[in-house]
């Protein structure tokens, strides 16, 4: 995480990487339930989720040099203007990059023959009597917050619960 001092009048722009290539995992440590799970977020392993950081990042310093923005912005903070090169992007946002906090799919709603967790009823494959209703259902991203799509998994699943 980068922390850049602001002044009272700072312009902040974002890159944020909606659809990743590269797969992290979760997996139970032990049979305590206390004990946390060991999570491996895998961050930036395929090489074009850096590629495609780079493009962004290289995208907003155009944008930002824009004559619309010459009273506004003083200079650049991050990664600064000695990144130039492709490389140089990539070896920068690797050192920096930082999660958006909205996870999802470590118990994915697809077929088990394709790694899925919980079938359409939201009934974990294997089990009786275990449901799995959060964010974690979704096989892929979303780009938006995930609040009302977990509010609609919620009242689809007391809906399926109420009628089994």
């Amino acid at each position: 995480m980068v922390t850049v001092p602001l002044h009272p009048s700072s312009l902040t722009a974002n890159v944020i990487l909606q659809y990743p290539l590269s797969r992290g995992s979760s997996h139970i440590k032990s049979q305590d339930p206390g004990e946390p799970p060991l999570i491996d977020p895998n961050y930036l392993m395929h090489p074009f989720d850096a590629w495609l950081l780079a493009q962004g990042g290289k995208q907003i310093r155009k944008i930002m040099a824009q004559d619309a923005f010459k009273d506004i912005i003083l200079d650049e903070q991050y990664p600064g203007p000695s990144v130039q090169t492709q490389e140089q992007w990539e070896e920068s946002i690797r050192k920096r990059a930082s999660t958006s906090y909205h996870p999802i799919g470590t118990c994915s709603m697809l077929p088990q023959s394709e790694s899925g967790v919980v079938d359409p009823q939201l009934r974990v494959y294997g089990t009786q009597n275990l449901r799995v209703v959060d964010a974690s259902i979704l096989p892929v991203q979303l780009t938006s917050h995930p609040a009302m799509t977990v509010y609609a998994i919620a009242e689809k699943a007391a809906e399926m619960i109420l009628n089994q």
